[in-house]
């Protein structure tokens, strides 16, 4: 039986990981105007300005993000539940709650986002 070989032995033999497409998937979401800000949003309290996640509302989302129209940010936020990144929960109330939130998926990109701030304030 052979031992299960690591992710950076793996790397070594591109015919088993397209690594192109890895990160063509990544830049998809992050590469976009609005995605890196709505990230940030959740996962970011600008009421405490701490880095704390917590459900927000598309009013709230909408109120951190005026520039946005409403049309884009229901859009976008499809296409992050779709990605796995955020979730959205529905409230039985009248009228109906929704509220997004990161994802477990989700929180594992900020080391991606604090790593593309780092390179950023570096080289630009």
């Amino acid at each position: 039986m052979m031992p299960k070989k690591s992710i950076a032995q793996k790397l070594v033999y591109p015919e088993q990981i397209n690594v192109g497409q890895s990160i063509q998937k990544t830049a998809e979401l992050l590469a976009d105007t609005w995605s890196l800000r709505l990230l940030r949003q959740l996962m970011w309290n600008s009421e405490t300005q701490k880095p704390e996640t917590r459900p927000m509302r598309f009013s709230e989302l909408k109120k951190q993000l005026p520039s946005i129209s409403p049309k884009t940010l229901s859009r976008k936020l499809k296409a992050m539940e779709r990605m796995g990144v955020v979730q959205k929960t529905l409230y039985a109330e009248v009228p109906v709650r929704a509220e997004y939130a990161i994802t477990e998926k989700g929180k594992q990109l900020k080391d991606v986002l604090q790593a593309i701030t780092a390179w950023n304030l570096r080289n630009l």
